[in-house]
């Protein structure tokens, strides 16, 4: 008896298959979307269906790391169908908002959007972020370590890479668990 998942070879003698079901091309996520959203605006399908399509190809490339799919594509045109009094941007928002941890990448969807005519700028967490993003951007890191400090008020620790590192010494050489805090000659 084999068991799936307990890190045995899933391709050994055939036991399992893979089918990779690609996303449809543009055209056919429109055709899909509009069988989810009948009452809502074609135009309006087809700029869902053009970010989400944008936001996949930044995937492929490497630019993001989630390839956003069909999914959520089809849940905006679900939410749009039912709630048509939310608008695009709380549609998206209801599908996307888990990305708001992340002040970059929430950006980078804001500006796919935009790109494709809808606007997320009106959105008060969207302005949040790009604002969040457009502050980091401006100011330099710094590291600053503050256990000790010299006399004009500089951090000296830790201390510099050609100092010594000194622990406590084992002249028995006997082996120790954890930490760092002893040396071995």
């Amino acid at each position: 008896m084999m068991f799936r998942f307990h890190g045995n070879d899933f391709f050994f003698h055939d036991c399992f298959s893979v089918l990779v079901c690609p996303n449809p091309d543009l055209d056919s996520e429109i055709a899909l979307l509009t069988c989810y959203g009948p009452e809502v605006d074609s135009q309006l399908i087809r700029q869902v269906a053009a970010s989400f399509d944008h936001l996949r190809r930044l995937a492929d490339n490497g630019d993001i790391s989630y390839p956003y799919s069909t999914r959520e594509a089809v849940a905006v045109i679900r939410h749009l169908q039912q709630y048509p009094q939310d608008g695009v941007v709380s549609a998206v928002h209801n599908v996307l908002d888990f990305d708001s941890f992340n002040d970059s990448m929430y950006a980078m969807i804001g500006s796919v959007f935009a790109h494709h005519g809808i606007e997320m700028s009106d959105y008060a967490s969207w302005q949040e972020a790009q604002a969040r993003v457009q502050a980091a951007a401006e100011k330099a890191l710094e590291i600053e370590y503050t256990k000790q400090r010299d006399a004009e008020g500089r951090s000296s620790s830790p201390p510099p890479l050609s100092a010594p590192h000194q622990g406590k010494w084992d002249d028995m050489n006997n082996p120790h668990v954890g930490g760092k805090s002893h040396r071995y000659y």
